[in-house]
This record gives C-alpha cells, structure tokens and sequence, in this order.
C-alpha cells in the first residue's frame, strides 16, 4: 500500500483511500460522479449540492471502517477465513464503485436504462456463461460461483435489482479488468445489486456466512453503509439534522454468531439497538417529509421530460447520421441513448454526435440551449413553476377521508395515471389546451379507422373534469400538472426485512421485529396510484385557500358520470 490518496470530507474528517482502490479515483468514469447529483433536493434546500462522487467516498469510508470492527467481531486474527483477503478487497471495491453507473440524474434517470439494456443478458456476456445453464458443467470453484450466481439470480424476487445498481456492476467490472484490479466478480455483483447466496443465509460455512455479511453490509436489509452514508449526508446538507447517528457503536455491532445448532448468522450485537431505530428514524424523516415533497417532485417531473427530449433528439440525429452513412438505407437506430458505453469513456459511436461521459451537464446544456418545451422554461425560470392545490400527504388524506371509499379512489387514480401514456414522461402529465386537442385529433383519426378508441375517449372525459373544476371556480388558465408518488410506509412496516436482521442477546439470537420500540407510522396500501398531487399556475392559485377541496369536490361530482 505504497500509493493513496487523502480526501477532507465534512462529515467524517480525513478519508483515507489506498491501492489499488485509489487507482480507480483518478479514471474518467469515476471522476465523472462529481456531475451526477446525488438527489433532486436542490429545488427546496439550496444547499444540497452534493453529488455520487462525494457519497461513494463516503460509502467507502464506512464500509472500511465497518470492515475494522467486523474483523475483530470474528476474531479473524486467530482464525483462517478462506479467500479473506479477496473477500476484502472485493468488498471495498464494490463500496467505491457501487455508484458507477449512475444515470444523469440519478435516480431520476435509471429507468431509461430498462430500454436499451437486458442486464441479465449482459451478465451472461460478461462472465462468459451460456443462455441455458443445463448445459454447463462447472470445472472450476469460480465457475461453479457464477452458475449459483445465475440460479439465485432466478430465484430472488429483486431480480438483477434496481437498473442503477446493474449497470454499476457492468461498468464496474470493465473498470477493474482494464485497471487490473483483482477482485471476486462474482461477489461483486452480488454486493452491489443485493444478491445473497440463497444458502448461506444460516450455514456451518462460516466463510459462505461471511460473504453474506459483506453483500448485506453494502446492500441489506435495513441497515448498510449505503443507506447510512446517504441519510447522514443528505441531513447534513439540507440542514434537516433530525437525529445523531452514532456510527461507530452501530458497526462496532456488526458480526458473524455461532448458534446452538453449530451454525453461523449474521447479526448485530444488542448495544447497536437503539442506534438501529434512530436510522428508522432518520431514514422514515427523509422519505416522508423531503423524498415525497410536492416542490422536489414536481422538479424531478420537469427533469424527466429534460431527460426524455434530449434522448428524443440524439437519437434523431443519430439516425440522421446513419442514414446519411448508408445512402439513405432505413436505419432503426438507438431505443435509447442512455447505455453503458454512453457512460463510459469509450462512448458511442457516432460522428458529430459523439455520446461519451454522460452527465447532468450534457441534459442541463441541452435544455438551456435547444429546448423550448415546457419542461425547460420551468426549470430554468423558477418564478414560471406551478403550485400544488395541496402541499402533503396529510393535507390529501382530510381531503378525500369520507368523499371517497378506498375503491374509487383506487379508480381515480388509475384513471389519471393512464394519462401519463399520452405523454413523454410516466410519472406525471401536462394536461392543457395542447394535449386535449391533441387527444380530439387522435381520437377522431381512430374513428375514421374504425379502431377502438375507449382510452382516448377517457382521458377526455378526465380532461373535462379539469375544465368543470376551472369554469365553477373561474380560474384563468387551463393549465394543470397530475403527479404521482408513494403513500409514505414506515421502515417498520417491512416485517419480512425486519425479521432477517438479528440482534444477539444474552439468550440467543432475536429478529429485530420481536425487539424493537419503534411504532409504525403509516401503513401503505402499496400502490404508486395511492397518492397524486394536482398543481395550476400561480395567477390560477393566487388568495385562493380551499381550491384542494373545491377540486376533490369536482372529481366526486363527475367522475363517475363521465366514466
């Protein structure tokens, strides 16, 4: 460990990152996460300037200072563990690059991914494994690795897991073969997509039990380094300090226990308790009251329509260059331009638009200079942004609790969701003179073909809801923006999470949920349709108090009629 690099950071003072991992600092894939930001915070808390680059150093920090405690946890001192060193290595690797693959955006921008990318496919290439497993034989330990990589892979309900994660892992692992940094690609994967080996949850493999414990510690159930890095950060940033963390007594408790039954789990020790329900806490406070807020998703609605007209329109221009190439030949083009090689310092092919590194910066100049939509004109120019009729969830619980039943609601919400596929973005749409005469001309062009044409006709009945709220309250402009998000569900809810953390007592092993005080905020109904936000322009808005309700009253009035 000859060569390493010194980083101050706020938070946890000096950071310390040596060989080889300080190797993969200076690559332009790394680098690139300085313009990535980490959240869409910035609308309501101007200081949340944070960005990936920050939060993976950070997420390496704890993960090494994880390491410290868990190795002294296991006495592995005194004890040979199988493969330790690599185990290590990979790990660490995998706390630095778990971020890699961040879409501009971030999260904002990863379900573009899932057009132009099969990752299990991806997988398949990378590793050098055949489409049907039936007719592998492994040769070697490695080999049999990766073909229980693929049979859990089948069997685990998260799949290759979020598409952020995935192509981390796949632009991970070219980063480390070009640097010549050895690690277990196998447990690799697996650490940053979550992906526990389906028998090594309780083993007498102490060693298949500790490879548990490194995926869990970078993605787990709860409680990782992940998670508490970006909860410890973003309060830091926003200055919605709620709780203090303390870090080391929670990964002081971090360990492997042998059980009666001589087998090994993992487990914390019981002194990381209540630091265990103060990052419930913290994590519930962000979800709930920063996450869900109507001003940040109304932003990261206006930077999804950023992101889809500037794929809309490189991918214009690439078919443009292409069939220029072939004289003119079809040419299908990208689906998306949002790929892997897009990301990477290879980029894609192309000619005058050359896609390589791709960044909030490239969407942001894009926007700035060749988009004239109405997704620009309200991220650039605040003071044009809509508002909300109501400005929490609690607000829309006493505006709809007794108007409608939980089944018609349900229905509203459905309904409203469905028109998000006349537009570009599918968690939110524009609707206005534009899109209504929009859907009129679609409309009849289906009639005049004699195809069915029941959703249109739909959502212009949903469309006149809208221009009976506007007329009996004599607003100005027809101009609303629908949003979706999340009802809010406590950490706590997730019983089955809760129940794979254990917690060792002086009597034994206990899953977390028969242990701890924390109380259930809210339970959710599980739907994205849950719980929809309804913004107009600020002269529509202006002294107006109860326009929430008189909108809620219109919908009780005429959905059913016009449906």
């Amino acid at each position: 460990m000859n060569y390493a690099k010194t980083i101050r950071d706020p938070m946890y003072g000096y950071i310390t990152i040596e060989a080889p991992f300080a190797q993969l600092l200076d690559t332009e894939e790394f680098q690139r996460l300085r313009n990535i930001r980490q959240t869409g915070y910035q609308s309501l808390y101007p200081s949340a300037l944070h960005n990936r680059f920050v939060h993976s150093l950070g997420v390496f920090h704890l993960g090494k200072k994880a390491l410290g405690y868990f190795e002294n946890n296991i006495n592995i001192q005194n004890e040979v563990i199988p493969g330790w060193d690599e185990i290590r290595n990979t790990f660490l690797t995998a706390c630095l690059l778990h971020d890699v693959g961040h879409s501009p955006f971030s999260h904002t921008g990863e379900e573009y991914y899932t057009k132009g990318c099969n990752f299990e496919q991806e997988y398949r290439k990378l590793l050098h494994m055949p489409d049907d497993l039936k007719e592998f034989t492994p040769n070697t330990t490695a080999e049999e690795n990766k073909k229980r990589f693929f049979t859990d892979l089948s069997q685990s309900k998260d799949g290759t897991g979020k598409p952020h994660e995935a192509m981390s892992t796949l632009l991970g692992l070219e980063l480390c073969r070009r640097e010549n940094i050895e690690i277990d690609e196998d447990l690799f994967i697996r650490s940053i997509i979550g992906l526990k080996y389906q028998d090594g949850f309780k083993s007498s493999d102490k060693a298949q039990v500790i490879r548990n414990a490194m995926i869990s510690l970078l993605n787990g159930d709860l409680i990782d380094v992940d998670k508490l890095d970006y909860v410890i950060r973003d309060a830091y940033v926003t200055g919605y300090n709620s709780l203090t963390l303390d870090l080391d007594r929670l990964l002081a408790g971090y360990t492997v226990v042998k059980t009666v039954d001589n087998t090994y789990e993992v487990a914390f020790k019981k002194g990381a308790l209540s630091v265990i329900e103060n990052v419930i806490y913290a994590n519930d406070l962000d979800r709930r009251w920063i996450q869900s807020h109507p001003a940040i998703l109304y932003v990261c609605w206006l930077i999804d329509g950023l992101l889809s007209n500037y794929e809309a329109a490189m991918v214009t221009h690439i078919k443009s260059e292409r069939a220029e190439d072939t004289n003119g030949a079809q040419e299908t083009g990208p689906s998306t331009i949002y790929t892997k090689e897009a990301l990477s310092s290879q980029g894609t092919s192309g000619k005058t638009y050359r896609l390589r590194l791709l960044c909030d910066d490239d969407i942001i100049c894009h926007g700035k200079n060749n988009d004239d939509s109405f997704f620009s004109k309200h991220y650039f120019a605040r003071q044009l942004r809509y508002k909300p009729l109501w400005k929490t969830e609690a607000s829309f619980e006493h505006l709809t609790s007794g108007v409608f039943g939980e089944k018609l609601l349900g229905e509203i919400s459905e309904s409203l969701q469905r028109l998000t596929g006349f537009g570009p973005t599918t968690n939110g749409v524009l609707i206005n003179k534009e899109f209504k005469d929009n859907l009129k001309e679609q409309l009849e062009q289906a009639n005049s073909l004699n195809i069915k044409a029941d959703s249109y006709l739909q959502a212009l009945n949903i469309c006149d809801i809208f221009t009976s709220f506007q007329d009996e309250n004599h607003l100005k402009d027809f101009e609303f923006v629908v949003l979706f998000t999340r009802k809010f569900q406590s950490a706590y809810k997730k019983t089955t999470d809760l129940n794979t953390i254990k917690i060792e007592l002086e009597t034994g092993l206990v899953p977390l949920n028969d242990v701890i005080s924390v109380q259930a905020k809210s339970a959710s109904r599980g739907s994205k349709l849950d719980l929809f936000y309804v913004y107009t322009t600020k002269s529509n808005i202006g002294d107006k108090k109860d326009l929430g309700k008189q909108f809620i009253d219109c919908l009780r009035r005429n959905f059913k009629s016009l449906m």
